[in-house]
């Protein structure tokens, strides 16, 4: 029994060497801190799956791969560690392309973060890299749409989160409300389209005529208001045409605020309802947070 103790300890012998001033090192004699250590260090890497878009990392863990699919940011909860400075590394190796928070610090999709136990809570060594935060809604399949009176708007359909890394950002495809915090955004409608005076329109060639598509969007502003900005496109006279637009703006908002993903129609050569626009893949509401 005792051999069998006595090998080990012979064989760390040989490979570490301890120094009078208590310091130790492994693959050389000379330590010069608390472990000294010629060679690299390996930290046997854990796979965390991602469930629910929740992951707990547990205790006596250095490093992680989150796996798995998310469907919006992940929160991540770990143990906290038995003395400060204890190091903790957090790969986001999971699909759909969203982000991982711990404790506030933001990992961004396909990026690891390190962290150190300070404080009673792990901290993120922060890096001057940033990434843009921003919550995309696009539209996945054409479809008609039949334009309403001048002034209404109508909800863009066969819609699909596409990516989200603004932590408390939120789509709900039942409303087609896109949700925001507090904050200052680059909002973007980007409409992309077709319309045709005969086939797939309830009018006649006469009122095809009018060549002047005409939408809007009500961005929100404020803690409870709006702004109505207006787009518009030249079509053919008498003709199919095709038209893409970009409204945007820049807002601030002082608290949590909706933004639909719809359509508002405009007073122009459209001005008259019951038209049938063909509204195309592409069609997207895009949301930046600058501030």
């Amino acid at each position: 029994m005792k051999l069998k103790f006595l090998i080990p300890a012979l064989l760390f012998l040989t490979t570490a060497s301890f120094a009078q001033n208590g310091n130790v090192g492994i693959g050389n004699t000379t330590p010069g801190t608390k472990l000294d250590v010629s060679g690299g260090i390996t930290n046997r890497e854990t796979s965390v799956a991602v469930a629910s878009n929740a992951a707990t990392i547990t205790a006596n863990i250095s490093q992680v791969q989150l796996t798995g699919t998310a469907t919006a940011t992940i929160a991540v909860t770990a143990a906290a560690a038995p003395n400060a400075g204890q190091r903790l590394v957090i790969f986001n190796n999971t699909t759909g392309g969203f982000d991982a928070t711990l404790n506030g610090f933001v990992i961004p999709n396909l990026q690891a973060i390190e962290f150190a136990f300070s404080n009673g809570a792990w901290q993120a060594f922060k890096f001057d890299v940033a990434k843009p935060q921003m919550i995309v809604v696009e539209k996945t399949a054409s479809s008609n749409m039949t334009r309403v009176s001048a002034g209404n708007a109508t909800n863009i359909d066969n819609d699909a989160l596409k990516a989200n890394t603004i932590p408390g950002a939120s789509y709900n495809s039942v409303t087609n409300n896109v949700s925001v915090p507090a904050g200052t955004y680059l909002v973007q409608l980007i409409i992309e389209g077709d319309y045709s005076p005969g086939a797939n329109n309830n009018s006649t060639t006469t009122d095809g005529d009018k060549p002047n598509h005409s939408f809007f969007y009500d961005f929100a502003t404020g803690a409870s208001g709006s702004k109505r900005i207006h787009g518009n496109s030249l079509g053919n006279f008498g003709g199919a045409s095709n038209f893409g637009i970009t409204i945007q703006y820049i807002t601030t908002i002082s608290s949590t605020r909706n933004f639909p993903f719809n359509l508002g129609w405009g007073q122009g050569g459209n001005v008259n309802a019951s038209k049938v626009y063909n509204i195309s893949t592409g069609t997207q509401l895009a949301i930046t947070k600058i501030l």
